[in-house]
Parts: C-alpha cells; sequence; structure tokens
C-alpha cells in the first residue's frame, strides 16, 4: 500500500479575473500571453522527476475553473484558492494602496499564502510557475540543521550599503512547515493590515515587540523599499520573520547563487516569461539572458508539444492550441540553441537533475 503523500511540491496560476469593480482596477499582462494555459503543465512535467522523494505529490493552486479542467486534462492535481483568502485579497484591493496602487500581478501574489493551509503535510515547497526545479528544494533545504527548524525556508540577498534595496526574501521558492494558526494570522495581514515603506507592515494594534524584531540577522534595519516588500514578499517576511523569528535562509542561500554556482533551481526573474510571445520572437536574445533555465523550459515544451501531435497527449486542451499557433521555425530554433538526441525529444529525457545533488541521503522531514 503506498504511502500518504508527506510533502507537496506547489505552484500557483492565477487568471485576472474579467469584468472587476472596484476603487482600483487590476492591470496584467493581457495579451503578452501566448502560452499561459502550458506553463502549469510544464511545471507539473518539470517537478514530476521529484515526486518519488519524499513521496511528494504536485498541485497548482488557482483561482480559475479553466486552470482546474486544464489539469484535469493533462492528469494532474489543482486547488482552487480557498474563498477567505479571496475574499481578504478583495478587500485589500478595494481598499487599494496609495503608495503602491495594486496591479493584478501584486495581490495575486498575496494567493500564495494558501500554500499555508495544507497541515496535512510536513511540508509544502512553493515554487513561482516561472521557477525551473533541478533537484527537490528539502533536500538541500533540510542539509542545512540549522535552519531546518524553521516553519519557512527561502533564499534572498542580505540589505548591505551597496544593496539597500536587495530582498530579504525572494518569492520564488520557499519551502513552509503549514500550520493553522499561522493560516489564521496571515489572512488577518492579508485582509487588515496596513503598509508603508518606512515601516513595513503594520497590523491593527501591532505590539511594540514587532518593530523590535524589524532587523536583520546583523542586527541592522530592514530597508522595506525591496521588491515585493508591499506584496507576498514583504508580507512573509513580516510574519514569519519579525512576528515569529522563524524565517531562515538554508546555506545562506541567494537565487544568483542558487541557480549559477549550484544549480539547484533557476527563476526566470523580470516582465518576460517563457510563456509570452516576445520570448518566442526573440528566442536567442532569451536564450542569452535565461540560459540555466532555458532549455528545460522549451524543451519541455516541445516535448509536449510532439506528444500532442503523435496523440500521445490530449489534442482538445487550450494548451494545445496555444501551442499549433507556434509556427515550425520555432520549435526548430529551440531545437538548435538546445540540442537534444531525437529519441528524447518524445519525452523529458533531456533533463535530469544534478548527480551530485541526487545521491546525498538527508534526513526525511518531520511528522
Amino acid at each position: 500500500m503506498a504511502l500518504a503523500p508527506r510533502v507537496a511540491i506547489v505552484t500557483l496560476h492565477a487568471l485576472e479575473p474579467e469584468g472587476l469593480k472596484g476603487v482600483t482596477s487590476f492591470r496584467s499582462y493581457r495579451g503578452q500571453s501566448s502560452l499561459d494555459m502550458c506553463a502549469p503543465v510544464v511545471a507539473h512535467r518539470l517537478a514530476s522527476p521529484f515526486l518519488p522523494i519524499f513521496n511528494s505529490s504536485f498541485f497548482v493552486m488557482t483561482n480559475s475553473a479553466d486552470v482546474v479542467e486544464e489539469a484535469r486534462r493533462y492528469g494532474f492535481e489543482s486547488q482552487r484558492i480557498p474563498e477567505e483568502l479571496q475574499a481578504a485579497v478583495d478587500l485589500r484591493r478595494l481598499r487599494g494602496n496609495a503608495q503602491d496602487p495594486p496591479s493584478f500581478w501584486k495581490l495575486a501574489s498575496l494567493f500564495k499564502v494558501a500554500a499555508v493551509k495544507y497541515t496535512e503535510f510536513s511540508h509544502v515547497c512553493f515554487h513561482d510557475i516561472d521557477v525551473v526545479l533541478n533537484v527537490h528544494p528539502l533536500l538541500w533545504m533540510l542539509r542545512d540543521r540549522k535552519s531546518a527548524p524553521a516553519r519557512l525556508l527561502g533564499c534572498g540577498m542580505p540589505q548591505t550599503v551597496e544593496a539597500p534595496h536587495a530582498e530579504l526574501i525572494n518569492g520564488g521558492l520557499l519551502c513552509i512547515r503549514p500550520q493553522s494558526q499561522d493560516y489564521l494570522e496571515l489572512l488577518d495581514l492579508v485582509a487588515n493590515a496596513s503598509f508603508d515603506y518606512e515601516r513595513g507592515w503594520r497590523p491593527l494594534g501591532a505590539p511594540t515587540r514587532d518593530e523590535r524584531r524589524a532587523v536583520q540577522p546583523d542586527g541592522s534595519p530592514i530597508n522595506w523599499r525591496f521588491p515585493g516588500s508591499g506584496d507576498d514578499q514583504g508580507l512573509l517576511l513580516y510574519h514569519y520573520h519579525v512576528r515569529h523569528g522563524s524565517f531562515a535562509t538554508p546555506h545562506r542561500c541567494t537565487p544568483q547563487a542558487a541557480a549559477f554556482d549550484r544549480r539547484l533551481f533557476y527563476h526566470f526573474l523580470g516582465g518576460v516569461k517563457p510563456w509570452h510571445r516576445v520570448a518566442l520572437h526573440s528566442l536567442q536574445e532569451y536564450y542569452d539572458r535565461h540560459r540555466p533555465g532555458f532549455c528545460s523550459w522549451f524543451l519541455t515544451l516541445a516535448a509536449i508539444s510532439k506528444e500532442t501531435a503523435d496523440g500521445a497527449a490530449p489534442a482538445s486542451t487550450r494548451c494545445a492550441a496555444q501551442m499549433r499557433r507556434i509556427k515550425p521555425v520555432v520549435w526548430e530554433h529551440i531545437h538548435q540553441l538546445c540540442p537534444v538526441p531525437s529519441a528524447a525529444r518524445g519525452g523529458n529525457k533531456h533533463r535530469s537533475a544534478p548527480r551530485r545533488h541526487q545521491a546525498r541521503d538527508v534526513r526525511a522531514p518531520s511528522e
């Protein structure tokens, strides 16, 4: 009998609702996305090799019934954003923020809080849908025994005189120990807390001890003018680090070192994502900028396209329709940039985790 999953690898694919009414209208990448419905399919395929580790499961969190149906057609699980979290995000949208007006993507990033609700798992490892995993995150995060007990594990950059606005936490890859109390507190922060660049996040009646904890590990004060400080990154830093002192960066990881030095994961940072038309129309430029993750993402997409053409993957899906609009010369260019044996093009054989990480034995997540 198979063991119940103890770890989850999850991602988020939020789609902009239509006809929104409120104080502030959402802004999004509407019109740019040509492969947006393929993004969760690629994410599932990229995560699949790591699911046997820790008996992990994979699912996509979403606010869209279309994504739920698409996931079902491709044979993987999806979970709708909980109603109470959706209501909290809607309330924050209607209240607005004069310093940083909410866009769709800023508010949608707060849907990551849903990962904290899944207490049936010992750990939930969340990655943005534009992140390529090369190793199961817990294989290296739990090897740092000093950091492992923290309830939130992630990467970030210390703020220094040279880099005063560095991200103390990067929301692209996070491993969480889900707890019901954390979820309830985060819901309250999303719905009711204020934020400004001078003082950061401030819940109603914030105790002074929170302000005394708003420092970096070296004791220097936190500069709240970093990317995402008023959204998911600042929210999670405030709750887990400032309020509870339970955030850690295993091995002092930074997104740059994780991608280029250790090849643990790659994050497609910036406004242009792999599924945007502009990326497809300038493949060479996009390859040069995102070389560590480019081939994994685009060859996986090419493999799914081939399986669709061969009848091994469903053809009557939105992802399949989007892939059919890609010109043959684009597929050929992808294979020129990322040459693989023809026998491997029908599957995911081109991609495997680095052996130096696969062979390491680490302790299992705690109950």
